[in-house]
């Protein structure tokens, strides 16, 4: 039971993290999308 408490306790504190992963990730895919958009309109 003690090693089940504290696999829970480890996964509501890696929960914020790997939000900001994601939406980093994310944010990062978007901008190289953005990026490909531009170079097809102006080449």
């Amino acid at each position: 039971m003690p090693k089940f408490e504290t696999l829970a306790k480890l996964k509501s504190t890696n929960h914020p993290l790997f939000i900001s992963i994601l939406a980093l990730t994310y944010s990062h895919i978007s901008f190289i999308l953005c990026s490909f958009f531009v170079r097809l309109l102006f080449v």
